[in-house]
């Protein structure tokens, strides 16, 4: 249907052109959405295995810990989620030499985010068990997710349940700045060059989890 609406759609009357395309909207919808996620996941998988914690990009895994970690925390803005998904990932590879999600982090003005971090909000959005707003104010417009489903964990090990909670349990305390400022004080930080790729090697040296 899609594809006769492109290729017809300036043959048709407007009414028709119009109730057609109303029909089709969700499918194109969800064809762009899962353009969006399959370039996300490729764009990932390119990564040396030393910038995603050996591990490939999850991007179920990810959604549901998003899922869990709004569910937990009041208030989750990006800049906080970006702080629990770096500490999540790299406590799990200290304690067990893999990540949680895959996700290859970059080192920002505000500590690490996920690499290409704009492309990743909007892969965001596009799941039903997320809500994320755009909340605006004179100063800037900031990124607020919560979840909109029940928190289901099955498809994370148990050892992996262990440290997300653990870790959520811990710093879901600190606001934003103050997760920045802890996160500038590790050596994933502070030993890589700015907006360049961290290496899960210094999951080793991690101060707040000894």
């Amino acid at each position: 249907m899609c594809k006769y609406y492109v290729n017809h759609k300036d043959r048709l009357k407007e009414n028709e052109a119009k109730n057609l395309f109303a029909k089709i909207k969700p499918l194109l919808e969800a064809e762009e959405n899962e353009e969006q996620i399959n370039s996300l996941i490729s764009s990932y998988e390119e990564f040396d295995k030393k910038f995603t914690g050996k591990n490939y990009f999850n991007y179920g895994k990810t959604i549901s810990l998003v899922q869990y970690v709004a569910s937990k925390v009041d208030d989750l803005f990006q800049t906080k989620l970006f702080k629990l998904l770096f500490y999540i990932d790299f406590y799990n590879y200290k304690q067990y030499n893999k990540s949680i999600t895959g996700i290859p982090y970059c080192k920002f003005k505000f500590g690490p985010v996920p690499d290409d971090y704009e492309k990743f909000i909007r892969v965001l959005r596009y799941s039903d068990n997320l809500k994320v707003e755009d909340i605006f104010d004179d100063e800037s417009t900031k990124v607020h997710i919560c979840s909109s489903k029940e928190v289901e964990l099955n498809c994370f090990t148990a050892e992996e349940v262990e440290v997300i909670k653990k870790v959520t349990t811990f710093l879901k305390k600190y606001n934003a700045k103050q997760l920045s400022d802890l996160s500038h004080e590790e050596d994933a930080y502070q030993l890589t060059a700015d907006r360049q790729f961290i290496d899960y090697k210094f999951a080793e040296s991690l101060k707040f989890f000894d």
